[in-house]
């Protein structure tokens, strides 16, 4: 976040608006930890740069339409608070899901959401904006494919607002610690599960960068 920020600065010509690096503050909040094990370092690989061949697909959900999913999403709970992100990333598991299921090949483990939660602003003083490092955590929601109820938008918004509500104390606390799934539980659920890995622009604040409109060329 303070490399973009600084990066968004120079490129407008703002130089007020560089953030200067904080390179040991995420160290304190979060110590070093032992290498993760073969097994797990393999899966990651797999997960995130194994070679294939790709599709990207860019969706646009407009006011309305993100207004009648968190309709949806809420079950008729006018009161109920519920962000367009959560509402966003369960509605496309929900259809992630579906086309799963209609595969021949389709086979009835669950099906997990793990969504990557910001943890800046989630530890006790929150970071700073100059923070380095990539200060996040994965929390999981699993659902049952083969189960309607239990894939139903609301259903499936209320599972993962569960999950993350369990960072939304200081995560860096040691009682708080324990209820905190790790890397060792997360990548064991992602050895029997369809994985669906999902992230915000927004959440993590990345949205908030201002770039300069590129020049145009005559």
């Amino acid at each position: 976040m303070a490399f973009l920020a600084t990066w968004a600065s120079i490129s407008r010509g703002d130089l007020e608006g560089i953030v200067p690096p904080a390179l040991s503050e995420a160290s304190q909040f979060f110590p070093p930890k032992p290498s993760s094990p073969q097994d797990h370092l393999s899966l990651t690989e797999s997960l995130w740069f194994a070679e294939g061949n790709y599709i990207t697909k860019r969706f646009v959900f407009d006011a309305k339409a993100i207004a009648l999913l968190k309709e949806k999403a809420g079950n008729g709970n006018p009161e109920a608070k519920i962000s367009r992100i959560v509402t966003l990333s369960c509605f496309i598991w929900k259809c992630c899901m579906s086309a799963t299921k209609a595969l021949p090949s389709a086979h009835p483990k669950p099906s997990i959401l793990v969504e990557a939660v910001n943890l800046r602003l989630r530890t006790k003083p929150p970071m700073s904006d100059g923070s380095i490092g990539n200060n996040f955590w994965w929390t999981g929601a699993i659902a049952q494919p083969m189960d309607e109820k239990s894939t139903e938008l609301y259903k499936l918004v209320d599972s993962l607002n569960e999950a993350i509500a369990v960072h939304d104390n200081d995560t860096t606390s040691e009682s708080n610690s324990k209820n905190h799934p790790t890397f060792q539980e997360i990548f064991r659920n992602l050895n029997w599960t369809y994985e669906w890995l999902v992230s915000s622009l927004d959440a993590h604040q990345l949205s908030t960068l201002k770039f300069p409109k590129p020049f145009s060329r005559h």
